[in-house]
């Protein structure tokens, strides 16, 4: 049975890459908290070309910082799809040629779903776009918000559809003026600042009425850095699904917030400066109706996933919906099986390598409040290990009845 996720390394420059998550409240709190006085904790996490921040209202104050380099830029994402099993015809055919049908199904099974997620990224990846501002932004004194082209927000936008498609999740989000100036305002005052912080302090010159936006806008929104020449959107979708370095991979809250299910307006902001480009992607709305009552979310989901969309060193989450799981009571174990070489990783508390084999349950308020987190180590490669089979037990549904999850990812070449 053949079953079916960031980074696409392809520049030949080097560069730095820095992501911020803050410990988050829940979706009824946040905006209480926009202006309250809680302290940031503040995560970087290097990659080629970007630098990345994630917003959230913090209830912790620790602050993690690393810094790695690598070679490149980037690209896109996944389908979601449950597990395929192999079928044969309801004719009944001559024990002699059986497995054969089966094979022939299996095989087209295989192959109508990898065509399926390949047609989805013809129709989202990035397209080439010459005009980034619509009109300039100001990140001096007077300072303006500016605006960006239509062209630059659907890449964007597209690839955050991309990735919720290949998470099973609904591909109806769209952006809103509202949003997208409010994302302009928290880019400029951290182009301003040249630095990501979910908590900016307020320039000397600049006027209370726009502080008072782009402070709001950073605290609601994933934030995102890069230092190459040009940063674009649709790579920072990418660097947020991630998530996976050391000062991120406890709770993997920039993942979560984009893969919310009740997720469906956002705000991009884009504004440039001496250290860089500043993207805050706007991620705390609620007002999706669409496919929002699943069990559980999966990156990299059940079935067949690309492995531009996921790479050996990110980690593995199940995020569990309280409407369908006693939270209180579950006290999840991990087992996961490479199908190709029959190596097995079983996972407990005391896998805390943040670089290497790691496992945590998460409960704080991203997106999805509850996320059981994964990462095995050894695998170098999803070129011999790409058939995986993953086994979580010590779940209680409402009913508190124990259930298990069980389900298998083949990772495959999108391109």
């Amino acid at each position: 049975m053949k079953l079916k996720f960031c980074f696409l390394a392809l520049g030949l420059s080097l560069a730095f890459v820095f992501t911020i998550s803050c410990g988050n409240h829940s979706w009824e709190k946040w905006e209480e908290l926009l202006f309250s006085s809680s302290s940031e904790e503040e995560d970087y996490y290097s990659s080629s070309s970007i630098h990345s921040y994630s917003s959230i209202p913090s209830s912790s104050s620790s602050f993690n910082f690393i810094v790695k380099s690598s070679s490149s830029s980037s690209i896109a994402k996944n389908s979601s799809s449950s597990s395929i099993t192999k079928s044969s015809n309801s004719v009944e055919v001559p024990k002699s040629s059986s497995s054969s049908s089966i094979a022939e199904s299996s095989s087209s099974v295989e192959m109508s779903k990898i065509t399926e997620i390949k047609m989805k990224w013809q129709q989202y990846k990035p397209k080439n776009v010459t005009t980034v501002f619509l009109e300039m932004p100001s990140v001096t004194n007077p300072y303006r918000a500016g605006a960006l082209t239509t062209e630059f927000l659907d890449n964007g936008l597209n690839m955050f559809k991309f990735v919720r498609y290949l998470a099973g999740l609904s591909e109806n989000i769209v952006y809103t003026d509202e949003l997208n100036d409010l994302g302009q305002h928290g880019a400029v005052i951290l182009a301003a600042l040249g630095k990501l912080t979910h908590e900016p302090s307020k320039p000397s010159d600049m006027d209370d009425a726009f502080f008072e936006q782009a402070y709001k806008s950073t605290k609601t929104s994933n934030i995102h850095m890069s230092t190459a020449k040009s940063g674009t959107l649709e790579e920072a979708v990418k660097s947020f699904c991630n998530d996976s370095d050391e000062g991120n991979i406890d709770r993997l809250g920039h993942r979560r917030w984009m893969l919310n299910p009740p997720l469906g307006k956002v705000g991009f902001g884009y504004a440039t400066s001496s250290a860089g480009n500043f993207i805050p992607i706007q991620v705390f709305d609620k007002s999706n109706t669409e496919k929002i009552d699943v069990e559980y979310v999966l990156w990299p989901n059940k079935g067949y996933f690309p492995t531009s969309f996921f790479k050996t060193t990110q980690a593995w989450n199940v995020s569990l919906n309280s409407k369908s799981y006693n939270l209180s009571k579950c006290k999840p174990t991990v087992k996961l099986t490479s199908l190709d070489d029959g190596k097995v990783w079983t996972f407990s508390t005391s896998d805390n390598d943040k670089k290497g084999k790691y496992f945590n349950v998460e409960t704080s308020g991203y997106g999805m409040p509850y996320s059981v987190i994964f990462r095995p180590d050894g695998i170098s490669s999803f070129d011999s290990n790409k058939r995986f089979k993953v086994e979580i037990e010590g779940l209680v549904d409402k009913s508190d009845k124990a259930q298990k999850i069980e389900y298998e990812v083949e990772f495959f070449t999108l391109q």
